[in-house]
């Protein structure tokens, strides 16, 4: 063994690696294989059985969709004005005029026509105890005494429910091919009884269906029953499984609104057995699957590992050799470029690297540090030559300003002494406008301080072009305090004036800056102009963050709707929507706090 040790530690890096590469895979290969054969059939057994759950789940749930829609029809149905007119319409009123039948019952027929168009129903009939189907039974009018010595009406009578699904052995009806939902209507005079009564007809093809996909095996068995032990429908596959001898093994879970999984063997054949109500019926849906179906898929998939690894195994020898001459010629040219830099002082190498693993990123890091050691000694050398121009240039922005402020306020006294209010408000206007500009410094305002920048450079853009925009606000008291980025809202306005109101031909318009407060959480505020408008291409190119500037009026698009996801994150932006000749809005929206 030391032996071994020794001649390892010998070895070449290279050949290091590609020995512990196929002693992982090898080992790795090994244990996967046996938790296979051991493990993997009991877990695909639970995930067959688990699955079967949620297949019962997921089709239970389809059904109650379609089963609370055919309900739902059937309430606006019974509470439908014309329904409640007819069904209470004496008889007399036809015996009298046979005309008045016929246009009452193109009213029942339009309504019930356009509702089986809308849903899953084959057919819409009413139970009557006058009116239409006094006068004369059709295959949609029919007298209520053809339901009211029936059992399943007096229980709905005994137990007050208004809804009922039966089957047509329960209606006493020769068609086979479908099962309805009842709904009573009760006397508007006395709402214990009951004078008329509406039945939607499904068709059992249609729940067949979806039976049939609840399927997962071959043999699998999806049917539903009532709670009299009835089969309402069942899958269309082909399987001996006997439905009567399973109903009678699971009589118990039936009678439970909760879903159920049950063993049970039928005919020598184990057999897992899941149920579940349906909600708003007496259905119950099974789903049954031969446990022989299940351990089929387990060896089946058992198959497919071993199948798997057979298949791969041959390749892992080439990867292994392959991933250890990699690796290692990558880290001999870093080492051998590392000596040039410490022997020779040369900074000016890069190395490629093509790959993001460890050797990769060691490679990005050396790049990153000769890279970051030649900007510091370029830095150094700028660093003496930038100090003055800083210090110089923060002096200038000390005094500018003031000289600027102090410059205007003279102009704006002489204006006043020779009693020029016109001068006297434009220079006033413009102070405003730069004082709020620079707001002390600040890189984020109150939405009141950009709304009184807008409203000084609007006031100056009216000296200029002859009171051209008319500036309306409304934003809510609560929003004025929230805090946005510096230029925010007056370069959007004077892109609303140069590019919208401007190019019209009257060169008159209104700019309208309007705020709401969304949820508590977020807030908007819009620019909108009532100018030219933007083409569908220059929109485009705003959404897509192409259009930076425009025309070299303000700042860009683009820089506001950066600089307000950098302060307040992705969620906040600047979004355009415009209307050729009718108006442009421009919407910034960004987070509050509450």
């Amino acid at each position: 063994m030391k032996r071994i040790a020794n001649t390892f530690s010998n070895m070449s890096i290279k050949y290091k690696l590609f020995a512990s590469y196929m002693f992982v895979i090898l080992i790795s290969f090994g244990i996967f294989s046996f938790m296979n054969y051991v493990i993997v059939g009991r877990d695909v057994e639970k995930q067959a059985i688990y699955s079967s759950g949620k297949i019962v789940d997921q089709t239970a749930s389809f059904l109650e969709n379609r089963v609370s829609s055919v309900k739902n029809v059937l309430n606006i149905l019974a509470l439908d004005s014309t329904v409640q007119e007819l069904v209470n319409r004496p008889d007399d009123y036809y015996y009298e005029n046979i005309g008045n039948w016929l246009v009452d019952s193109q009213r029942f027929t339009r309504l019930f026509y356009s509702t089986c168009q809308n849903f899953d129903i084959l057919s819409i009939s009413i139970y009557m105890t006058q009116g239409l189907a006094k006068l004369s039974e059709t295959d949609s009018y029919f007298l209520f005494e053809r339901i009211e010595k029936l059992p399943w009406y007096q229980q709905m009578v005994l137990k007050g429910e208004l809804f009922a699904w039966v089957t047509p052995k329960m209606l006493n009806v020769a068609r086979k091919d479908v099962v309805s939902l009842i709904r009573l209507i009760p006397d508007p005079k006395n709402i214990s009884e009951y004078r008329a009564a509406l039945r939607a007809d499904i068709s059992i093809a249609e729940i067949e269906r979806i039976l049939n996909q609840a399927l997962f095996t071959s043999r699998t068995l999806a049917f539903i029953v009532n709670s009299n032990g009835e089969v309402v429908a069942r899958s269309l596959n082909r399987t001996n499984l006997s439905i009567g001898e399973i109903i009678k093994g699971i009589e118990k879970n039936i009678s439970s609104q909760e879903a159920n999984v049950v063993e049970m063997e039928v005919g020598g054949e184990k057999l897992l057995v899941r149920t579940r109500s349906i909600s708003d019926t007496d259905w119950y849906l099974v789903l049954v699957t031969p446990y022989k179906e299940i351990h089929e898929l387990n060896i089946k998939t058992i198959k497919q590992v071993f199948f798997m690894i057979f298949l791969i195994a041959p390749f892992t020898l080439i990867f292994a050799f392959w991933a250890a001459t990699s690796s290692t010629s990558r880290i001999k040219r870093l080492t051998h470029n590392m000596k040039k830099v410490i022997e020779k002082g040369d900074f000016n190498i890069e190395l490629d690297s093509h790959s993001q693993d460890e050797v990769g990123q060691l490679i990005y890091t050396f790049n990153y540090m000769l890279k970051k050691i030649k900007e510091l000694l370029h830095e150094q050398y700028q660093l003496g030559k930038e100090k003055k121009n800083l210090e110089l240039k923060a002096l200038q922005s000390q005094i500018n300003p003031h000289f600027l402020y102090n410059t205007l306020d003279l102009i704006n006294w002489i204006a006043i002494k020779n009693k020029n209010e016109d001068i006297s408000r434009l220079v006033t206007s413009l102070s405003q406008f730069y004082k709020l500009s620079l707001s002390k410094g600040e890189d984020v305002v109150t939405v009141e301080n950009e709304i009184e920048h807008v409203k000084a450079y609007v006031m100056i853009q009216n000296y200029r072009f002859d009171n051209c925009i008319d500036l309306k606000i409304d934003v809510p008291q609560k929003l004025l305090q929230a805090r946005i980025p510096k230029l925010t809202l007056q370069p959007l306005v004077e892109n609303s004036i140069h590019h919208g109101i401007l190019e019209k031909d009257e060169q008159k318009g209104t700019i309208i800056i309007k705020g709401e407060i969304i949820d508590d959480k977020m807030a908007a505020i819009y620019v909108i102009d009532d100018g030219v408008g933007i083409s569908k291409e220059v929109l485009e190119k705003i959404k897509k963050g192409e259009v930076e500037t425009s025309k070299g009026h303000g700042f860009g698009i683009k820089n506001i709707n950066e600089r307000l996801k950098i302060y307040f994150g992705n969620e906040a932006g600047l979004f355009y929507e415009s209307k050729i000749n009718e108006k442009t809005v421009a919407k910034v929206l960004f987070p509050v706090e509450e």
